[in-house]
C-alpha cells in the first residue's frame, strides 16, 4: 500500500493512510484502507482490495468529479485495477465533509 500512497502524493494529492486524518476537512484529500484479501481460483492466488477514499470540504461538493478523476488518472500507471465498484457519495458531518470510495484490486500469492 506504501506504493499507492507514493504514486498518488506523486500526482499532487494530500494522501493519508486510514487513521492517520483527523478533523475539520478544509481542503480535499484521500485515505488510503487495506479492505481484504478474497481468495481467487485457489487457495493460492487471490486480490488485495485497497479503498481510495476521497474528501472533500462540504462547501466544495462540485469537488467530487475532480477529485475522482485525479485518483483514477494517477492509478493508471499502477498495477492495481479498478474493481469497478465506487460507493456512493455519503455526507459526513463529524468532520463537515463528503466522502466517496473507489476501490481498486492487486493480484498477489497467498
Amino acid at each position: 500500500m506504501t506504493e499507492i500512497f507514493d504514486v498518488l502524493l506523486e500526482s499532487g494529492l494530500e494522501v493519508y493512510f486510514q487513521g492517520q486524518k483527523w478533523g475539520i476537512c478544509d481542503k480535499k484529500y484521500v485515505v488510503i484502507r487495506d479492505a481484504g484479501t478474497i481468495p481467487v481460483y485457489s487457495n493460492k492466488a487471490g486480490v488485495q482490495l485497497i479503498d481510495i477514499i476521497g474528501y472533500v470540504p462540504e462547501s466544495k461538493y462540485t469537488e467530487i468529479e475532480g477529485l475522482k478523476e485525479a485518483i483514477k488518472e494517477a492509478m493508471k500507471g499502477y498495477q492495481a485495477r479498478p474493481t469497478g465498484e465506487e460507493g456512493p457519495v455519503v455526507p459526513d458531518n463529524t468532520n463537515k465533509s463528503y466522502s466517496f470510495t473507489i476501490t481498486y484490486e492487486i493480484q498477489k500469492l497467498l
